[in-house]
């Protein structure tokens, strides 16, 4: 299955994690931690992109029909089975 998959860590700071457009919970990255967030599509590739919002990172999935997962030190912490419906204005 296509995916992209996006590395996390986190040095000094913690931080939170947003996933849009689900509005999922966010989730936590403490220092040394090493998370990731792999989207997935039955398809194609998904399309994904970041923002820095107050302090947190807030990635945006653009390809409808994709899910998502998040990883903490390799287990999959969080899965979002619900797909992204079609999207207006999708690319």
């Amino acid at each position: 299955m296509p995916q992209t998959t996006i590395q996390l860590e986190c040095q000094t700071t913690p931080y939170s994690i947003l996933v849009e457009p689900w509005a999922s919970p966010a989730f936590e990255i403490t220092p040394d931690e090493r998370c990731a967030i792999v989207v997935e599509h039955p398809t194609i590739e998904p399309i994904v992109t970041c923002a820095v919002v107050d302090g947190g990172l807030h990635l945006t999935v653009y390809t409808s029909g994709s899910t998502f997962k998040f990883v903490r030190a390799g287990i999959v912490d969080f899965e979002m089975r619900v797909p992204i419906p079609r999207l207006s204005g999708e690319v």
